[in-house]
């Protein structure tokens, strides 16, 4: 937990800013339900990984979102920017 906001507000917030809201989100929770997963994808977050994470996870997704800049699906920003 952070102390200021929770990850959902966070994306929320990050979301609603024109400055924020092209990057690339991908929550990390121990929360695996299903309706926290959906909450967070349907509010912009580009994945959801459950915790414990595990190395191979985080190296696909990089994979996976690095592709989607080639296609240019994303707004023409890369893991590698941040």
């Amino acid at each position: 937990m952070m102390p200021e906001m929770d990850g959902l507000e966070l994306l929320i917030f990050m979301k609603n800013n024109d400055k924020l809201k092209d990057i690339p989100v991908i929550i990390m929770s121990s929360d695996g339900e299903m309706e926290s997963v959906a909450t967070c994808m349907s509010h912009g977050a580009r994945d959801y990984l459950i915790k414990p994470i595990r190395i191979g996870n985080v190296k696909n997704l990089a994979t996976h979102i690095n592709r989607q800049k080639k296609k240019g699906t994303d707004g023409g920003r890369s893991l590698n920017n941040y």
